[in-house]
């Protein structure tokens, strides 16, 4: 079974000391995305 975990769990994982995984598992990370509104100078 193969098994992929693209969540921002795996960047909360990466503050750990020791990252433990199963042999041949993967952990990937997605593009974190933000967003704001408001005029320019609320985003200043």
């Amino acid at each position: 079974m193969w098994m992929v975990e693209p969540y921002i769990a795996s960047i909360i994982a990466m503050a750990g000391d020791k990252i433990h995984m199963a042999k041949g598992s993967m952990m990937m990370i997605h593009n974190p995305l933000s967003g704001g509104w408001g005029e320019a100078k609320d985003l200043r």
